[in-house]
């Protein structure tokens, strides 16, 4: 037993030996947290070099290259485009921002940061209500464009509860709204939207585009008799004097199978496109169904100050009025009209009206701007039940013979050519400064090589006096023609263009004969300018028509086949290495050469045959010579004709030469069309689509012939 001495010894010794350990066990420790924040110091540096490394790995990706700011515009443009208003309604479809931001962190983060991208919301069929509520949290202040679309074979209980949620949704955000489009089935379903646009309290400082759309044909408004409240304005051509509110911006609007007047009248005053859907209807007037009606209608375009295009869908009003005489009492008829003028108005778009309803509907509409016309005129023997709606036959003596747009440009017109009537749509109207046109057959009555062809004859394309008034379009430079036969007859395709001497362009869709209408374009002439021959480009001698023409397309042409065109190539651009192939002839199996080559005035733009009247001392006529177009002579107009589009001719049937241009009168200047007959144009552009007897090799040729542009693609 020890000692309490001994016992103390110990005990320092043991409290030595402690202190000693615990000195070594601070060291350990400093050490082991020297070690820790180095192996931390490690791992951070590992982590950072492991980010840039995944950040220049993912520099080969060129889309990386952007910034957030334009990866953000992409994916709004790819919004944009995605989102289509005429999209089926399918839950298949996926929205454009929800699928980017599931790409990479990077995509999301910046899909997230791109409040526009959120802002297209699609209502279809049965919609999620938790997935717009974030598509409208996630857009924050931007504003919207929405869509709400129900599916087919809803029933009305289903499609009424399914609006009253959507108002309930987009009732705090209306005030944010861009674009509107609502696609109902019946018109009580349609009824509370109406009702909301109309609320006095409400703005819509951000709604620029509106489409109110019943899809329903001929639909009833037996329980909803609010929409044809104001189907009869009282007052014609009067609106309600309300001062327009500041905020009302909307410019672009569609009713289809809606009353019109159940808008605010502050939603027309700056409407620049305007699209009206009202089919004609079969059914008997009556209290529960809408009648479109023409008296309707030019009240609500008097409302349109603005209106830049008109489109009329499949609509056909129903005419209930007469166009009023200027010099008529005002008390002589209540039904009779004066026009309305729309002098912003620059394009109309209508399908399917018959012919003689075109002439008076447009006779109501006076537009000093138009600019372009489009134009699909139906068949009669497909609306034969649809008399009822023609116009009356007993117009005032006030109303155009022909009416003139001498500011239009662009005409595109589509017709059955097997019925004349609807052909000769157009012979009440003149267009002088005419640029571009577009005639198309309505009846294909022949098809492509993957189509079994059609037993019927195919229709030939009409001479050009049977669709206009006066044949002559001096300053047309694109002409496209669908869906046509052109006849081997003689004289068939020099009296199709040879009323074009400014051509630049010459499309071919569908067409049969093709070869038939193009050899004109490779005959050659010469060109004798007041006595002396024009000189040509090296390789190339003179052209019939057409003279400026650089561009073809022919899609779907089945008969057309290389040799033609080669030949029409050839006499316009000349051989490559300068040796002119046929020497002055034109191109043609054992063809003559022209016997009357093109003069001076030849190369003159007429209408008529130039005579010399008996002078004072009664000395016999004395006949000129025939004027011709670029080798081409043009029958005179009849008197009667002459005298309606004196207007629009050039220079009267009793001069001889004629006079010099000005901005009032289209007329070529005939001393630079013969230079330009002798020096053609060469051709620069060639499409062949489609063409089953032309191959991509025989394309080439082309190329090796001067043409800059060659475009071929097979049958799709």
């Amino acid at each position: 037993m020890l000692s309490s001495t001994d016992v103390e010894k110990e005990l320092a010794v043991i409290q030595a030996k402690l202190e000693l350990l615990r000195a070594q066990e601070e060291e350990y420790e400093s050490l082991i947290a020297d070690i820790t924040d180095r192996r931390d110091s490690v791992t951070r540096d590992i982590e950072a070099l492991e980010r840039k490394g995944k950040s220049i790995a993912a520099m080969r990706i060129p889309v990386n290259w952007l910034p957030n700011e334009i990866l953000g515009q992409i994916f709004l443009c790819l919004t944009e485009k995605e989102w289509n208003p005429d999209a089926p309604s399918s839950p298949l479809l996926t929205d454009p921002p929800i699928t980017v931001s599931h790409v990479s962190q990077r995509w999301r983060a910046v899909a997230l940061s791109t409040p526009y991208v959120w802002s297209f919301i699609h209502f279809r069929g049965r919609w999620n209500e938790a997935r717009v509520r974030i598509f409208l949290s996630r857009s924050q202040c931007s504003p919207l464009d929405i869509i709400y679309r129900v599916a087919r074979r809803t029933e009305l209980v289903v499609e009424m509860e399914g609006v009253r949620r959507f108002l309930d949704i987009l009732g705090p955000v209306l005030a944010r709204l861009k674009q509107l489009n609502v696609y109902t089935l019946t018109p009580d379903a349609m009824w509370p939207i109406v009702q909301t646009l109309n609320q006095p309290t409400r703005r819509f400082s951000n709604l620029r585009s509106l489409t109110l759309s019943i899809r329903t044909f001929d639909p009833t408004y037996t329980t909803a008799g609010g929409l044809l409240a104001n189907n009869q304005p009282g007052e014609l051509y009067t609106f309600s004097r309300t001062a327009i509110p500041f905020w009302s911006h909307l410019t672009s609007l569609t009713l289809e199978e809606l009353p019109l007047f159940n808008l605010p009248h502050y939603f027309l005053a700056k409407l620049t496109y305007l699209e009206l859907c009202h089919p004609p209807r079969k059914t008997r007037p009556s209290r529960t169904r809408y009648q479109f009606r023409l008296s309707s209608l030019l009240h609500f375009l008097s409302a349109t100050a603005v209106l830049e295009e008109l489109t009329l869908n499949n609509t056909v009003p129903i005419f209930d009025i007469t166009l009023a005489d200027e010099d008529a009492p005002s008390h002589t008829s209540s039904a009779a009209t004066p026009p309305v003028k729309l002098p912003c108005l620059k394009a109309i778009s209508w399908t399917f009206p018959l012919f003689g309803e075109v002439y008076h509907l447009l006779s109501f509409i006076n537009t000093p701007a138009l600019e372009k016309i489009d134009i699909w005129v139906e068949d009669r023997t497909e609306a034969s039940w649809r008399t009822s709606q023609h116009p009356p036959s007993s117009q005032p003596a006030s109303q155009p013979t022909v009416i003139d747009y001498p500011s239009v440009e662009e005409l595109c017109f589509q017709c059955p050519t097997g019925d004349e009537c609807s052909i000769s749509s157009l012979r009440k109207f003149t267009f002088p400064n005419l640029r571009r046109l577009e005639l198309t057959n309505t009846i294909r009555s022949f098809g492509s090589s993957k189509q079994k062809p059609s037993s019927e004859t195919p229709r030939a394309f009409p001479r050009v006096e049977t669709i206009f008034r006066d044949p002559r379009l001096f300053l047309l430079t694109h002409l496209a023609v669908s869906n046509f036969e052109f006849k081997a007859e003689h004289g068939r395709a020099e009296s199709v263009l040879g009323y074009m001497p400014a051509l630049t362009s010459l499309s071919l869709e569908s067409c049969f004969g093709t070869a038939n209408l193009i050899k004109v374009l490779g005959e050659r002439c010469t060109v004798d300018v007041h006595g002396a021959k024009v000189p040509r480009r090296a390789g190339r001698s003179g052209v019939r028509v057409c003279p400026r023409l650089e561009a073809l397309s022919f899609w779907g042409c089945d008969d057309l086949r290389i040799g033609p065109l080669t030949q029409v190539v050839l006499a316009r651009n000349g051989d490559v290495n300068g040796a002119e192939r046929g020497e002055l002839a034109p191109i043609g199996m054992g063809r003559e050469p022209d016997p009357h080559p093109v003069t001076s005035t030849d190369a003159g733009i007429t209408g008529a045959e130039p005579t010399r009247e008996k002078g004072a001392g009664g000395g016999n006529a004395e006949t000129a010579t025939p004027p011709r177009v670029m080798g081409r002579k043009i029958r005179p107009l009849r008197r009667t004709a002459m005298r309606q589009v004196s207007s629009t001719a050039p220079f009267s049937a009793g001069e001889l030469h004629p006079p010099a241009p000005s901005s009032q009168s289209p007329i070529l200047d005939f001393f630079s069309l013969a230079h330009e007959v002798a020096q053609p144009s060469p051709i620069l552009y060639t499409r062949i689509h489609g063409c089953a007897l032309i191959c991509q090799q025989d394309s080439v040729c082309l190329k090796e012939l001067g043409v800059t542009d060659v475009v071929w693609l097979g049958d799709e």
